[in-house]
């Protein structure tokens, strides 16, 4: 679960040492209200336009290029070391 996985990089540990069950933290979940997500959006989009105010403009628009280009690059133990591997890609063969 991933709150496993963020309780045992929180306290640095090797096993997840569990703070609360499953059954709790999704009945909590339940509890939220939508409008805090779009409250939260909204401060932290105001916050963005208060530190970096001074970004260039395009015909009046903040213009946001996204590149979703891939690479593979080779399956070697020196350049899976820098770059690292997700758990979720297939070992090779």
């Amino acid at each position: 679960m991933e709150l496993d996985r963020f309780y045992k990089a929180l306290k640095n540990r090797k096993q997840a040492a569990q703070e609360i069950t499953k059954s709790a933290f999704f009945q909590a979940r339940k509890q939220l209200s939508h409008a805090a997500f779009i409250e939260l959006n909204q401060i932290i989009t105001q916050d963005f336009h208060d530190r970096f105010n001074g970004y260039q403009k395009w015909n009046g628009f903040r213009l946001c290029a996204i590149d979703g280009s891939q690479i593979r690059l080779p399956n070697e133990e020196d350049v899976v070391h820098h770059y690292w591997r997700s758990e979720r890609q297939a070992q090779p063969s």
